[in-house]
């Protein structure tokens, strides 16, 4: 949870200083300079723009050194905290509790000598199947069926005797 206000907290940061940066200087700034005029870091702040811009509160514009930044909805920024709510903590414990319990169902089957047993039976029958009759298992040869229209052709295009 702290971390999902701590987002929403730098986001709202971010988009105060867009807007101080473009009162100021007159034209849009740069995440990087966003980032330097709140104190954070290129990454987390690229990292703030990028999801502003998924919830649409900013808008990013490639310019040809960097990218420009502009404000959309300010209203938006709120969207970030429900968009980015972190799944309580007893629903990750029984998720990952559920995961636990087939991994070792798993683990379990693969050593159980009724199920392998099974599994050697089963290998055994279709190895003899294919002792008895070396064709069954086979697929047909796609070249043999164009060996045959080739023949059905020939057979046309020949003269009858007669």
């Amino acid at each position: 949870m702290a971390e999902n206000d701590e987002l929403l907290d730098q986001a709202e940061l971010f988009t105060a200083a867009l807007k101080i940066i473009c009162h100021r200087e007159k034209r849009a700034p740069s995440v990087v300079q966003i980032g330097s005029e709140i104190g954070i870091k290129k990454e987390p702040a690229h990292y703030i723009a990028n999801r502003l811009a998924e919830v649409g509160a900013i808008r990013i514009v490639p310019a040809p050194f960097d990218e420009r930044v502009y404000l959309e909805d300010w209203a938006k920024v709120a969207d970030l905290a429900e968009r980015e709510a972190a799944p309580k903590v007893d629903e990750l414990h029984e998720q990952q509790q559920e995961e636990r319990d087939q991994k070792a169902k798993d683990i379990e089957s693969r050593f159980d000598p009724n199920v392998r047993a099974a599994s050697k039976k089963d290998l055994f029958a279709s190895l003899q199947a294919q002792l008895k009759d070396p064709t069954a298992g086979k697929k047909p040869n796609p070249l043999d069926a164009l060996k045959k229209k080739d023949d059905e052709k020939e057979d046309e295009d020949a003269p009858e005797e007669g």
